[in-house]
């Protein structure tokens, strides 16, 4: 309860952070909400709301809204820093103002839609929802129990839905397909994570150590991700000057596949350090304390 405690007021503090647009607001007030989603899931056994599936629903709402805006903010960020890493030869137009346009664009209408949220019905409603969770929480015959044994148990579960979601990825071919199932691992690992993080009070030396792990594994698979997204942005905008009737399309595509290389080279990476981070965190000894 602590934990969950702690998300609901994280998401209270950065409402007022995400209104005025400070920087790094709405990751923040995003990530609180995915700890969030993922405590009520993987302690469900715990806690219990009566009606779990729909809050889980209006929290996935909420951070599907701050996902778009998040989204091209980093987006924005990633081709700027390509650019300036990209070699004079290879700049062969000025498609990364267009394409910073297209971003700042996107965002705006984002942010747009975020404040329309904040400021509707159904974002106070679910606020209200989240302080009667805190002040009534719907606990089960199980939350009676010694946290020692039934904490790690559950975690365990966690732990075992990551372990098939990165199984299922080992004999993919590339291609979307693949891509699909490492966002997969990748959703698994944040959950594994946030469930870790909250039994640190109880598990101690062990739990920081498998936390230390997965937090190598999740920026693994998030630098992975951000390629894919970034990728497919390339070659949606490559698509529309091929098209172009100014004279442009060969120096903007030509750019644009130079960056769309850069990319894959990054996504190459970090599959290739994978392997090694998977097998350290999936080391027995490592997971001893799950109970699996």
């Amino acid at each position: 309860m602590a934990y969950l405690r702690e998300q609901v007021e994280a998401i209270a503090a950065q409402d007022r952070r995400v209104r005025l647009d400070d920087a790094g607001s709405v990751h923040q007030m995003r990530v609180a909400i995915r700890r969030l989603r993922s405590g009520l899931r993987v302690f469900r056994q715990i806690v219990s709301p009566p009606d779990t599936t729909a809050l889980a629903a209006e929290l996935k709402w909420l951070a599907g809204i701050l996902g778009s805006a998040r989204d091209q903010e980093v987006l924005r960020a990633r081709f700027a820093e390509r650019l300036l890493a990209l070699p004079a030869e290879l700049l062969w137009s000025d498609v990364g103002q267009r394409l910073d346009d297209r971003c700042a664009s996107r965002q705006a209408s984002a942010r747009d839609a975020v404040l329309a949220a904040l400021r509707g019905q159904r974002y106070r409603l679910l606020r209200s929802t989240l302080e009667k969770l805190l002040a009534d929480p719907p606990f089960t015959t199980l939350a009676a129990g010694r946290a020692e044994p039934v904490l790690p148990a559950l975690v365990g579960k966690a732990w075992l839905r990551l372990d098939r979601a990165h199984a299922a990825v080992d004999e993919m071919t590339p291609g979307p397909e693949r891509d699909r199932l490492v966002h997969q691992v990748r959703k698994a690992a944040k959950r594994f994570r946030y469930a870790v993080e909250a039994t640190l009070p109880v598990v101690g030396e062990e739990a920081e150590r498998t936390l230390g792990h997965v937090k190598a594994l999740q920026e693994l698979l998030g630098h992975y991700q951000d390629g894919v997204v970034a990728m497919s942005e390339l070659r949606c905008m490559a698509a529309q000057v091929h098209h172009a009737a100014d004279g442009r399309s060969v120096r903007d595509g030509f750019t644009l596949g130079a960056l769309c290389g850069v990319e894959w080279q990054h996504m190459c990476r970090a599959l290739d350090g994978l392997a090694v981070t998977w097998r350290r965190l999936a080391e027995p000894r490592q997971l001893r304390w799950l109970r699996v």
